[in-house]
């Protein structure tokens, strides 16, 4: 396993020690799912600028959006209320280490709209 997979397993781990039925998310209609990969980022803060501080200067989004990691990428879950500021975070992005999950070409990505549970 590697880096990435430990830090976000790691934040998913703590998270759910500490979260509590009365702060969980119990509506996701209009949320996204997206896809940061840490490696492509230039860290030039322009996403962080252009999102309201959805993302941070190094393009991560919040660390308890995580929710799980693929390969060289981890998936956030955008709740809808963020996701005009994340779209406008993903118009400035130009190494595209931020993207909408549906827009990744990756074999895990495939297998979700194959069944339905991505659009």
């Amino acid at each position: 396993m590697n880096h990435v997979h430990v830090a976000v397993q790691e934040v998913v781990d703590q998270r759910a020690e500490h979260v509590t039925v009365d702060c969980r998310v119990t509506d996701i209609s209009g949320g996204r799912l997206l896809a940061f990969f840490p490696q492509q980022t230039t860290s030039d803060g322009f996403a962080a600028e252009e999102s309201d501080g959805f993302f941070d200067h190094h393009n991560v989004p919040p660390w308890d959006t995580w929710i799980y990691s693929v390969d060289d990428f981890v998936i956030s879950f955008v709740p809808a209320q963020f996701v005009t500021h994340v779209e406008c975070g993903l118009i400035t992005n130009v190494e595209g280490c931020i993207m909408w999950l549906r827009d990744v070409d990756h074999p895990f990505v495939d297998m979700l709209q194959s069944d339905g549970l991505l659009s």
